[in-house]
């Protein structure tokens, strides 16, 4: 990530890796953080559910609001908004992630970034801010960035959810199939 120019918040290890990754993590100056669970939804549905009443879904395609995603995102999880938004996740990247952002009413107030590869689509970064949980927005996001990659021409969706998603997407019909450490900034 570093020779990408990515600044890693939060590197999670795949199953017979932790060691090696491990290692790297710690050298770089992560700590151990929790175990996330590795999250499959065996068929991706044509069409998402109806959107919450006042949620506006916009996909990230300009600076603007890819720095938006990008700071919601962070302060979602417990983070504060960079300065920097580059240093973070730079716009570069949304050649390869479709990143979306949730408003309602104007305000931006959830995230998420799609990642068709292989035949899976990814869901990252699912955020919503603090004020704003309990609405459905979290699964909407998801639901946005899986329903892309089907149109991708993904038919299996694939996550890691944190404590506070896994009821969301096990609800949603994903179910876990993997454990992953992580290692996270201090």
């Amino acid at each position: 990530m570093a020779r990408a120019g990515v600044s890693a918040w939060r590197v999670v290890a795949l199953p017979g890796t932790e060691s090696v990754v491990g290692a790297a993590a710690l050298s770089a100056g992560l700590r151990p953080g929790k175990v996330a669970p590795g999250m499959i939804l065996g068929r991706i549905p044509a069409r998402p559910p109806a959107l919450p009443a006042k949620l506006r879904i916009r996909r990230a395609t300009s600076l603007d609001l890819w720095v938006k995603m990008v700071k919601v995102g962070l302060v979602g999880f417990g983070g504060e908004a960079p300065d920097d938004t580059e240093a973070q996740f730079p716009f570069r990247l949304a050649t390869v992630f479709r990143g979306y952002v949730g408003f309602v009413e104007g305000v931006p107030v959830a995230t998420s970034v799609g990642l068709s590869y292989r035949g899976i689509g990814s869901v990252f970064f699912v955020s919503t801010l603090p004020e704003s949980r309990g609405n459905g927005f979290g699964s909407a996001l998801t639901w946005q960035a899986s329903v892309d990659a089907r149109r991708e021409g993904c038919r299996v969706g694939y996550l890691q959810a944190t404590e506070l998603g896994r009821p969301v997407y096990t609800q949603m019909g994903f179910r876990t199939v993997a454990a992953y450490p992580e290692w996270q900034t201090p």
